[in-house]
């Protein structure tokens, strides 16, 4: 059976094109990062893939199932998670949370504990179960959160911006649990850093259209080596010949490491030139190097 088939996949809202003509097969299972930068229509895809949204045309079909006609044997084989929208129950505790969330999906209370228990101790939040979960902290209620996804084993976790908000030790802990679980993963996201511990493949969207799908790995390959250049000016229509404008006074570029040198050396004398940053590439530092690179 296919893992995942996007065909000609489009979402329209009124005039508004989130999605255009999409089209992704993965034959295998395994853990898939849908990357772009904010309005490129990731949260979109994701909730077509997990049923919440109807496409306007083509064909999804995840396990063999098409998402949205919301099978029961299909909504048992996923979980969805927005930590940006919690399901949880505030006024209760984080236990009895797990508790409501395990009886729904037919877990005995026996089972609900016990996987609760191992989940919490290796997410560092065994210590919070029977704290209201309106005195957690953000990343202790993003993790509880993750806790009542997985309390029913699903075959595939699908993640909406898991990492927005936490620093970088809880990321850390979500992506080594991410590694340690056998739930095939689909997250969104717009960073890049620590994908690579637990990522194979990759959707790189754009405007709502696929700039690159295949391999994470290979996709790195295009700016391995090198770094991004930011360019702060105080001149609108200076000209900088390799740089693409970012914004009114922001121009950028990706350049290999070993001649950054003498790139700052001949830059920093131009008195348009407010600041020079160097930092590593980002999603939109990829995005430009596979559409202009």
């Amino acid at each position: 059976m296919v893992f995942i088939e996007i065909n000609r996949l489009s979402k329209y809202y009124k005039d508004f094109c989130a999605l255009r003509q999409i089209t992704y097969i993965q034959e295998k299972e395994g853990n898939i990062a849908i990357l772009g930068p904010n309005g490129s229509g990731k949260s979109t895809l994701l909730k077509i893939l997990s049923g919440i949204l109807h496409p306007s045309e083509g064909e999804v079909k995840v396990f063999g199932f098409r998402p949205y006609e919301k099978k029961k044997s299909y909504l048992l084989k996923i979980s969805y998670v927005n930590p940006q929208k919690t399901r949880l129950i505030f006024d209760v505790s984080a236990m009895d949370n797990l508790y409501l969330f395990g009886s729904a999906y037919g877990l005995s209370f026996k089972e609900i504990k016990t996987r609760a228990e191992k989940l919490s101790t290796m997410l560092g939040v065994e210590h919070k179960l029977q704290s209201p979960v309106r005195n957690l902290s953000f990343g202790e209620r993003v993790k509880i959160e993750l806790i009542t996804a997985l309390l029913h084993a699903p075959d595939l976790l699908l993640l909406d911006e898991p990492f927005v908000g936490l620093d970088f030790m809880a990321r850390k802990t979500l992506q080594d649990l991410f590694v340690q679980t056998k739930t095939n993963v689909i997250i969104t996201s717009h960073l890049i850093d620590g994908l690579t511990s637990f990522v194979e493949n990759v959707i790189l969207l754009n405007r709502g259209e696929v700039v690159y799908a295949g391999k994470l790995e290979r996709m790195y390959e295009r700016v391995k080596g090198k770094k991004t250049v930011i360019l702060y000016v105080n001149d609108e229509t200076i000209y900088l010949p390799g740089f693409i404008k970012r914004g009114k006074w922001e121009y950028g570029a990706l350049v290999e490491e070993d001649k950054i040198g003498d790139l700052y050396s001949s830059l920093v004398s131009n008195s348009s030139i407010e600041k020079i940053e160097i930092r590593s590439p980002e999603i939109e530092d990829i995005i430009g190097e596979l559409l202009f690179g």
